[in-house]
């Protein structure tokens, strides 16, 4: 079924498109467009875990720098300063590496689940 501006959608049993569609819109492929815009560039673009590897680094240097220069069970403050400062820079880096893996791994999923849809919808 054809509706309009050249969008082919399948029709259901009651004969209804299957597309999705706004209530209050035409359905139209700038509605479509506007609704699901579809994968960018970037998206298509492969994995890019630079950031992550980066911080991962750094968690590593706080970790050696940490175990090399600080002692907690040293008398002098100085030490004990160093390892938990280490210590903090260690939990800081880690945690951004969880957070820049996860939003890489969601990009790339999100990708993913786009071109399945594409292909499997036949709306675009």
């Amino acid at each position: 079924m054809s509706t309009g501006g050249g969008v082919k959608c399948r029709t259901g049993t009651t004969g209804r498109p299957l597309c999705p569609v706004l209530p209050h819109r035409r359905h139209t492929a700038a509605a479509l467009r506007d609704r699901h815009p579809g994968p960018s560039l970037a998206i298509v673009a492969g994995p890019d875990f630079r950031r992550a590897a980066a911080s991962a680094v750094g968690a590593l240097l706080a970790l050696a720098l940490g175990s090399a220069l600080g002692d907690v069970r040293g008398r002098p403050v100085h030490l004990k300063v160093i390892a938990l400062t280490a210590a903090g820079a260690f939990l800081l880096f880690g945690a951004l590496t969880i957070k820049f893996v996860a939003s890489e791994l969601d990009r790339i999923v999100v990708a993913a689940a786009a071109r399945q849809r594409q292909a499997q919808s036949g709306c675009w």
